[in-house]
């Protein structure tokens, strides 16, 4: 029996809800493209030709604004917030186990790489405390970690016990992954299937 405490974060209903409607709209666009190519070996070909332009312009300028684009940039920031929430947070020092499906799991995924940013900067504010004598210390401390922004903040190597991760919409650069898993003390998973199709 699990005996800690369970929160559950749940953001952009609607916007996700719309973006499982876009995978209906890529299938619509399949049978499209299917007809054209039928109608390209008609009289209409000319008619075609002419028509193709615009519409690809219209299609690039639909998937700027579409849906998908706001998803990522949403779980990108609310990624971003739940790094801060867990640094800054009074609430209590137990470490955290995160689990993400899709956009949640590209949210945990922006949110260890945002950790590892601020364990880069309490590494440095770390160094200079130790080579500073300790009288200087004391005068220069809290104006170091105030402009390292890092005052009131949680040792961010500290916070993640365990991260999960299903079906993340990212590449994953080997470099921020490597910093990412040095913050979790315990296991990091990524669940994956190389055959998905939207994924990839």
């Amino acid at each position: 029996s699990y005996g800690g405490e369970l929160y559950t974060v749940r953001f952009e209903s609607e916007l996700l809800a719309e973006l499982c409607n876009s995978v209906e709209d890529v299938a619509v666009d399949a049978v499209a493209n299917a007809t054209q190519h039928i109608l390209k070996t008609t009289i209409f070909a000319a008619l075609l030709t002419a028509v193709a332009i615009p519409t690809a312009l219209v299609k690039i300028a639909n998937m700027i604004d579409g849906s998908w684009t706001l998803a990522i940039e949403r779980s990108d920031e609310a990624g971003k917030e739940l790094a801060k929430s867990l640094l800054f947070s009074q609430a209590g020092r137990r470490p955290v186990t995160l689990i993400g499906y899709s956009m949640g799991a590209r949210a945990i995924y922006s949110c260890l790489k945002e950790l590892a940013r601020y364990q880069e900067k309490w590494e440095e504010y770390q160094e200079n405390e130790a080579n500073e004598p300790k009288k200087k210390a004391a005068s220069k401390s809290n104006r170091s970690k105030q402009q390292l922004g890092i005052e009131n903040m949680r040792e961010p190597a500290s916070i993640l016990e365990d991260v999960i991760v299903m079906g993340m919409p990212n590449h994953l650069s080997m470099r921020s992954w490597y910093l990412a898993r040095q913050l979790v003390a315990g296991r990091v998973v990524n669940c994956y299937c190389k055959k998905d199709l939207v994924l990839s």
